[in-house]
């Protein structure tokens, strides 16, 4: 009996030795990558590692110190994502993150996500563009002022193309004071008045001129002694 147990332990034996070379040379799971924001770093006893959305936020408070090898690799992953990732919370903080970064690939995610057909999605890569100072930039969110359906994505379009000083976003800002809804309008005059050196007021034809580069100085206002003259 102890003979035919240790016979069965040496066969258990080697059939682990056996397999086990195996398993170690065979390619990790796609899933497992050195560059995969969404892997677990530390796994113990007390916690399985922070949740994807935590991991991400730490992602983009780092991305500044990464090396541009890896940030390009990394936001390559991310910029995948926008377009594979089912849930919506979870491509915001992909949108997010992605905002962090000043690679080829992340301009790209960003454009993607200016198609998303979750709102908060669009709204998060307008708000992204607007921290990158190209003309690229101006150009995409001067497509979504032209071309977005929701109300809110436009006037945050608007809000970040008032951050250039460019002769695209000034046109592109231009363009919009003939739509017909006000707030829009109003958020456009606003946004025009930050680069403007005279204040125009309510007057949408002069504003619409100063975006084309007609850059004149307002009639002033009559003094009290002109108004009095006007009465009689």
């Amino acid at each position: 009996m102890q003979r035919n147990s240790a016979w069965y332990g040496l066969t258990v034996a080697g059939l682990v030795m056996t397999v086990l070379p195996a398993c170690v040379n065979r390619p990790l799971p796609s899933f497992v990558s050195l560059e995969n924001p969404f892997q677990r770093d530390k796994v113990n006893e007390d916690s399985f590692g922070p949740l994807p959305v935590e991991m991400l936020r730490r992602l983009a408070n780092e991305a500044e110190g990464l090396d541009l090898g890896r940030q390009e690799r990394v936001s390559q992953d991310l910029a995948r994502r926008v377009s594979s990732e089912a849930d919506p919370h979870l491509r915001l903080e992909i949108v997010k993150t992605l905002g962090t970064f000043s690679t080829t690939a992340a301009s790209q995610g960003l454009r993607t996500a200016l198609s998303d057909g979750d709102t908060d999605v669009r709204i998060a890569a307008c708000q992204a563009l607007g921290r990158r100072e190209n003309g690229e930039a101006v150009q995409m969110l001067a497509g979504v002022l032209g071309s977005d359906t929701e109300i809110d994505v436009r006037l945050t379009a608007v809000r970040e193309l008032g951050r250039f000083q460019s002769t695209e976003a000034l046109r592109a800002l231009g363009s919009a004071l003939d739509e017909t809804d006000p707030a829009l309008r109003y958020r456009v005059v606003e946004a025009l008045r930050k680069s403007s050196p005279h204040d125009y007021g309510g007057d949408i034809a002069a504003w619409k001129r100063y975006s084309l580069g007609e850059n004149y100085s307002p009639s002033p206002p009559p003094t009290i002694a002109e108004r009095f003259r006007q009465l009689f």
